[in-house]
Parts: C-alpha cells; structure tokens; sequence
C-alpha cells in the first residue's frame, strides 16, 4: 500500500506563490518551495520569528476569515481599528492602529544609515526576507544586505513599538558577535567578517 502525500492547504500555496513572486519580482530568480521552506529556518533571525513566518504561511492564525463562517463570532474577523476584514498582512502593513508604521519607520531609518533605497515592502517580500539578494552595480552579491534587511523585516508582533523593536535588533547584533566565537562555537560559529559587513555604519542607540 503506497502512502499519499498530505496535500498541502490552499492558503499555504497561496503565500508561497506570492513569496515566489515578490522575491522573482525584487531579485530576479523564482525560488521554489523547497528552497522557501528552508529560508525560514535560517539562522539570521531568531526561533520566535522563524515560527511566526512557518504560521503566516500557513495562514494558522484565528484572525480574520477564520471567524467568518463561525456563528454569533462573524464581528471578530474585522479589524476592531480599521472595521475591514483581519489578516496578519493587513496588521504588518495596513493597519492604522499605532505600532506598525513606526516600526516600518524605525526600520527605514536604520537601513538609510548605510544603504540607499529602502525596498517597498509587500507580504510576500516580508514572508520571503531570507531570500532578497543584494547586488552591486557590478552584480557582485553583498550578503551582508540581505541579513540586514532580513533581521528589520521579520518582526513578529504588531505590538512590538520603539524600544521593544530596538531591543529585538540589538539582541540580532548581540546573538551575531557572541556566535563569531569559532572556539566555542567551531565550524557552526558565524563569519566575523560577515557580522562586521552587516552592522558596521548602524548606530543602534542613535534611534532610541
């Protein structure tokens, strides 16, 4: 007896193809979903986040359509700010209840430190943050780009405001200097020449 493939929900197909899309959009390669799924588990972003990105792809949050079809709860699929339905995308970019945009703002700031050009953010490219390359003019991969903005874009929580969301991107700086220590950590330790291409020209203390 051959075993069948658990099928995979429409809403996780969904979310894949629009991180496919917005990646293929932004860096121009087409990820599959192999390739997305190990993205998540990378180490530049803390456990928390990674499950937090595994639910939003999954769509397992009990938000938004969920209550729709649930009687007598059908006032709980609204956003209680926006009165439109709730979604975890909505709250990461639409939202107007105080949290979100600040954060976006916060972010910006700190890449405008030292980068150019802060990306025009979408869902799909917030889910797919692992998989951004930066290049130069040149088309050489600057890699440590693209863990900078992963580390600013994948935030878990709409709650996290100003000092919680620098806290968050110190604790990124703290994690990545004690994980160069090749002694402790050997082969698993973290390239210290990486970690200082990522931080270096950031002054975290200056946004507090």
């Amino acid at each position: 007896m051959s075993l069948h493939p658990k099928p995979i929900r429409k809403s996780t197909n969904i979310n894949l193809d629009r991180i496919r899309c917005s990646v293929a959009e932004y860096c121009d390669f087409l990820p599959m979903d192999e390739m997305i799924w190990k993205s998540i588990r990378a180490a530049t972003v803390q456990r928390l986040t990674r499950n937090f990105l595994w639910k939003y792809i999954h769509k397992t949050f009990r938000i938004g359509d969920y209550w729709t079809n649930i009687n007598t709860m059908e006032v709980r699929a609204l956003c209680p700010v926006c009165t439109v339905t709730d979604s975890m995308e909505h709250i990461a970019l639409d939202c107007y209840a105080p949290g979100q945009k600040q954060i976006w703002s916060l972010a910006r700031q700190l890449w405008e430190k030292k980068y150019n050009g802060w990306p025009w953010l979408n869902w799909g490219l917030i889910l797919g943050c692992n998989l951004i390359k930066f290049r130069s003019p040149r088309g050489k991969l600057i890699p440590e780009k693209g863990r900078l903005f992963a580390i600013l874009t994948s935030w878990p929580t709409e709650t996290q405001i100003h000092n919680q969301w620098i806290s968050v991107v110190n604790q990124a700086l703290r994690r990545d200097c004690i994980l160069t220590d090749s002694c402790h950590f050997g082969v698993s330790a973290r390239q210290k020449e990486l970690v200082l291409r990522t931080w270096s020209g950031i002054l975290i203390h200056s946004l507090a």
